[in-house]
C-alpha cells in the first residue's frame, strides 16, 4: 500500500504506525516548519521500513509550481514500489486562502493531482483531511474529485508561481531527500 498525504501538515500518526515497515510506503508534502515539527528529509524510516518514508518539505510561501514540481520528482519512486492501492490523505489546508498555513497552492493543482493519480494507479481510494477556508476548500475538494474521475475542472483558479528563495530552499532539500532515498529505489 502506498499512502500518499499532501495535506499540509505531516501525517505524524500515519507516518510513526507504518515507519518500520517495508509493506507501506508513506510519502508526504507538507509545510516545513509547521506543527507537528518534524517530517524533514532525514526522517526516512527505521529498520525494515528504512527508505519506505518519503518526507517532502515545502518552504512556506511554495505555489503550484513548487507543489506540483515536489510530486512529479517522487513518484517515480511510489511507481516503482508498485502498491496493490493507493490511500491518499486529501487535505486542503495547502490552499493560497487557508489561513492555518503559509501554503500558495490553488484548486487547480488538486486537479492535477487527481489526474495524476488516476493516470498511474488503478486503484485508489481518499479520505478528506485539512482544509479551513469554508469557501475554498469544498471547491478544491471537488477538483480533486474530477481529476481522480478524469473530468473538466469545476473551479479553475489562476496557478501560482513562488519565489527565487522558496525555490533555492526547495531544491537543496530535494536533492538531499533524494540523495537519502537512493540507496532504496532507483532514481534518475
Amino acid at each position: 500500500m502506498l499512502i500518499f498525504d499532501f495535506d499540509g501538515h505531516l501525517g505524524d500518526g500515519t507516518e510513526a504506525i507504518f515507519y518500520d515497515t517495508d509493506q507501506v510506503l508513506f510519502w508526504s508534502l507538507h509545510q516545513y516548519p509547521a506543527f507537528p515539527g518534524n517530517g524533514y528529509i532525514n526522517e526516512i524510516g527505521t529498520g525494515k521500513g528504512k527508505g519506505f518514508t518519503i518526507n517532502v518539505p515545502l518552504p512556506p510561501g511554495s505555489g503550484d509550481d513548487i507543489f506540483l514540481k515536489a510530486v512529479e520528482e517522487f513518484m517515480p519512486i511510489a511507481e516503482q514500489f508498485k502498491p496493490d492501492v493507493v490511500a491518499v490523505s486529501a487535505g486542503f489546508d495547502a490552499h493560497l486562502y487557508d489561513l492555518l498555513l503559509g501554503l500558495r497552492v490553488t484548486g487547480s493543482s488538486f486537479h492535477k493531482i487527481g489526474l495524476m493519480l488516476r493516470e498511474r494507479f488503478s486503484h485508489v481510494f481518499a479520505v478528506l483531511e485539512g482544509g479551513y477556508n469554508l469557501e475554498y476548500m469544498p471547491r478544491s475538494v471537488f477538483n480533486f474529485v474530477a481529476g481522480m474521475n478524469g473530468q473538466e475542472i469545476p473551479y479553475p483558479e489562476d496557478t501560482t508561481s513562488s519565489a527565487w528563495k522558496i525555490w533555492e530552499n526547495f531544491d537543496m532539500d530535494v536533492q538531499g531527500a533524494l540523495a537519502q532515498l537512493a540507496p532504496f529505489w532507483k532514481l534518475r
